[in-house]
C-alpha cells in the first residue's frame, strides 16, 4: 500500500521536479501562453499516472491523489488551463469505466471547478494566505468527493473501518497537497532570489556608471545653460536666434533630468520616514496630474478602499514612484482611453493598482521591465523605473507588472502594511 502510495506522490512530483529543471531555470522565465501550456500538459501527465495506478486497499478500496495536480492546473495554470485539464481528468474517467464512481468524479470535479472558476481569482497575495486558499479548496474538493462516495457507495456505512478509510484520503490529499506547494512556492523564491540578484548587480553596474560620468558630465553641462541664457537674454541677439537658444534650453534641461537619474542611483539615501496615508496620497496623485492626462486626452479614475491603510517609508520618495508610474500609464495610454487607479488591502499586505488600456507590452517588453538603460519611449533612459523598483525594494515591497499587447499595462504596488496595535 505505502509503496503504492509513494508511486502517487512521485508522479506528481516528478513533473514539479521537471518544470523547474528544463522550463523555469534560474534566470529563465517561460512566456505567459508558453507557462499554461507546460502546466497544462504536465498535469494532465500526472492526473491520468494517478488514475491508472490508484492504490488497492485489503478492503477493497482504491484511493489515487488526481485531486492535487488538478488543483495546481488551477492554482499556476489559471482558470482556462484549470478548465482544461477538468476535461481531460471526467473522460479518462469515463475511459476508465463507466460506473457510479465516475458519476460520481464528474459531479465533484466539474461543480468544484464551476467554484473555482467564480470564486478563486489568482491575485498577488502572501504566500500564507494563497496557502490558505489552495488548502481551502483542495480539503473542499475532497471533502465533496467523500461525502459522495460515503453516500452513493458506501450507503451510509458506519464500519469504522471505512470511516477511518474516508477520513485518511481527505487529510492524505490534503497533506500532499501542502508538501507539493511548498515545493512549488520554496523553487519560486529561489528564482525570484537569483532575478533579484542579478538586476542588483546590473543597478550596481548603472550606480557605479553614474558615479564616475554624471558629476563630470553635470559641470559643463552648467556652463553650457549659463551661457545659453546669457545668449538669450542679450539684446543683439536676433528674434531668429532666440528660438534655437530655446530649444537648446529644452534639451539642456533633458540632459540635466537624466544626470539627475544617473545621481539617483548612485546616491540612494534613505529619507525621512514616516507614516503614509496611501488613499490620500492618491487624491493628491490626481490633483497633481490632472492637467497632464487632459492634455494627452486621458481621464484618471481612482478606487479608494473606505478604511484608512498607511505604510512606513519616505512620503516623497513614495509619491515619485506613484507619479513616474501614472505618467507612464498617460504616455502609453497614445491619446485617448483612461487610467484606473485602485486601492487595497488584505491583512498583510496593501496593493496599489494602476492600470492603463493603452499599447501594451510584449512578453519581452514586460521581462526587461525596471532592468537599467530599458526603455519602451523614444527618449527614456529607462532608470526611472529603476529608480521606482529600488524605493519599493527600500520599503521591504515589491512591484509586479502584468501587461497584453494591445489591451493595456497593469503596475500592482504591494507594500506591508501598518497594523494599528
Amino acid at each position: 500500500m505505502f509503496k503504492d502510495l509513494l508511486f502517487q506522490v512521485v508522479v506528481i512530483l516528478v513533473p514539479v521536479l521537471l518544470y523547474y529543471a528544463l522550463f523555469n531555470p534560474k534566470g529563465y522565465q517561460l512566456t505567459v501562453a508558453k507557462n499554461k501550456i507546460v502546466v497544462g500538459i504536465f498535469s494532465s501527465i500526472s492526473i491520468i499516472l494517478c488514475m491508472s495506478y490508484p492504490v488497492y486497499f485489503e478492503s477493497g478500496t482504491i484511493l489515487d491523489l488526481r485531486s492535487v495536480p488538478w488543483l495546481l492546473a488551477f492554482f499556476y495554470g489559471g482558470n482556462l488551463v484549470g478548465f482544461l485539464v477538468t476535461i481531460v481528468l471526467i473522460i479518462f474517467r469515463f475511459f476508465l469505466n463507466l460506473s457510479t464512481g465516475s458519476m460520481i468524479a464528474f459531479v465533484t470535479y466539474s461543480s468544484s471547478a464551476v467554484v473555482l472558476l467564480l470564486f478563486y481569482k489568482n491575485t498577488q497575495t502572501s504566500l500564507k494566505n494563497k496557502m490558505k486558499k489552495i488548502l481551502l479548496f483542495g480539503f473542499f474538493t475532497t471533502l465533496l468527493l467523500v461525502l459522495k462516495v460515503y453516500i452513493f457507495v458506501y450507503n451510509f456505512s458506519t464500519d469504522s473501518e471505512t470511516l477511518a478509510f474516508l477520513i485518511f484520503f481527505v487529510v492524505i490529499n490534503v497533506f500532499t497537497l501542502y508538501l507539493i506547494v511548498s515545493l512549488i512556492e520554496a523553487l519560486e523564491d529561489r528564482n525570484r532570489l537569483y532575478t533579484r540578484m542579478q538586476l542588483k548587480e546590473k543597478q550596481y553596474i548603472a550606480g557605479q556608471l553614474a558615479a564616475s560620468v554624471a558629476h563630470e558630465i553635470r559641470n559643463p553641462m552648467t556652463v553650457i545653460q549659463g551661457f545659453v541664457q546669457l545668449i538669450d537674454q542679450a539684446k543683439e541677439t536676433p528674434e531668429a536666434h532666440r528660438r534655437y537658444m530655446k530649444l537648446m534650453m529644452v534639451e539642456v534641461e533633458r540632459a540635466e533630468s537624466i544626470i539627475k537619474e544617473y545621481l539617483s542611483l548612485a546616491k540612494q539615501e534613505a529619507g525621512k520616514l514616516e507614516v503614509i496615508d496611501v488613499n490620500k496620497a492618491l487624491i493628491q496623485l490626481e490633483e497633481t496630474l490632472r492637467s497632464f492626462a487632459l492634455l494627452h486626452g486621458v481621464e484618471i479614475f481612482i478606487s479608494c478602499t473606505k478604511e484608512k491603510i498607511e505604510v512606513y517609508g519616505d512620503k516623497q520618495k513614495f509619491n515619485q514612484v506613484l507619479i513616474n508610474i501614472v505618467k507612464n500609464a498617460i504616455e502609453a495610454s497614445e491619446g485617448q482611453g483612461e487610467i484606473s487607479i485602485f486601492s487595497s488591502s488584505d491583512n498583510d499586505n496593501i496593493g496599489i493598482e494602476v492600470k492603463d488600456y493603452g499599447k501594451g507590452m510584449t512578453d519581452n517588453q514586460l521581462k526587461n521591465i525596471g532592468t537599467p538603460f530599458y526603455s519602451m519611449k523614444e527618449k527614456g533612459t529607462g532608470l526611472g523605473l529603476m529608480v521606482c523598483y529600488n524605493i519599493i525594494e527600500g520599503m521591504k515591497g515589491k512591484i509586479e507588472v502584468e501587461s497584453q499587447l494591445n489591451e493595456g499595462t497593469s503596475f500592482k504596488i504591494l507594500l506591508p502594511k501598518i497594523v494599528e496595535s
